[in-house]
């Protein structure tokens, strides 16, 4: 099974010392990145003890994406990406992404304070984790899963997945953003002080105060069915605030907390 890492926010990951700190954050936990890259494929060596200049090579203009992948202590896949030099009303975030094939005798435990950390470390604004089949960031992919699902059309439309009838081929188009609306509430999900601090940004009752935000769990297993049940999801969002959510169809005014984009923007 794939666990899914995601993480939005506005800082300059150009900086040597977002990079060494994810670096060393990887490494406490074991991970041991193996090849990396600015685009598919993944191909090129990675050696630790070059670590600072091949950051330093990856600093664009306008921003670069840090592709790595590993196969200790699980098979695992990780994206860093930033932007930066933009202006002030520009929309684009930056953000991490870790995909994490997981077998069922690794501590799950470990998934989740190692993202407790990188949240706090990446000065992250929004974030979560999900099971493969539940998180919009794969779209419905492993159709075998999805038919045994008990509200398929709902994961079909969280994940925004549509088929291009000219050419029979699939495609998927994610809905939501940090600027549109958040995509969904996901097995664990992450707040930072730009959505707590929000007078109409309601706090539920089993959030859990981490450093730079809060947590909030919604059941003990990743692939808990009740992670799709339209009418459960629908009412934790509405607790929290429908108004952050993307909405479909559309019932009210989405907001968008005021983010400190000082590090990105000219």
């Amino acid at each position: 099974m794939k666990i899914c890492i995601h993480f939005d926010s506005f800082k300059d990951y150009s900086n040597i010392r977002y990079g060494q700190n994810i670096l060393n954050l990887l490494t406490s936990y074991g991970f041991k990145i193996e090849k990396y890259n600015d685009c598919e494929p993944i191909n090129k060596l990675f050696f630790i003890d070059n670590f600072e200049k091949i950051w330093k090579d990856f600093d664009k203009k306008y921003g670069n994406t840090f592709l790595f992948k590993g196969n200790f202590p699980l098979n695992f896949k990780g994206m860093i990406s930033w932007s930066k030099n933009l202006q002030q009303n520009n929309n684009t975030t930056c953000g991490i992404n870790l995909w994490l094939n997981v077998n069922k005798n690794y501590p799950i435990n470990n998934i989740i304070d190692f993202s407790d950390e990188l949240f706090f470390i990446s000065e992250a604004v929004y974030g979560y984790i999900s099971n493969e089949i539940y998180d919009p960031m794969y779209g419905v992919t492993n159709i075998k899963q999805l038919e045994k699902c008990k509200y398929p059309d709902y994961v079909k439309r969280r994940a925004g997945r549509y088929e291009v009838s000219s050419d029979g081929t699939k495609s998927y188009h994610i809905k939501g953003g940090v600027y549109n609306g958040i995509k969904d509430l996901m097995w664990i999900n992450y707040f930072a002080s730009s959505y707590i601090n929000e007078d109409d940004f309601t706090l539920l009752e089993n959030n859990n105060i981490i450093k730079n935000g809060v947590k909030f769990r919604i059941t003990e297993k990743h692939d808990d069915e009740i992670l799709c049940e339209p009418e459960f999801l629908e009412k934790l969002k509405r607790k929290i605030g429908i108004q952050w959510f993307w909405q479909n169809p559309k019932e009210c005014e989405l907001k968008t907390p005021n983010f400190d984009k000082s590090e990105i923007t000219q």
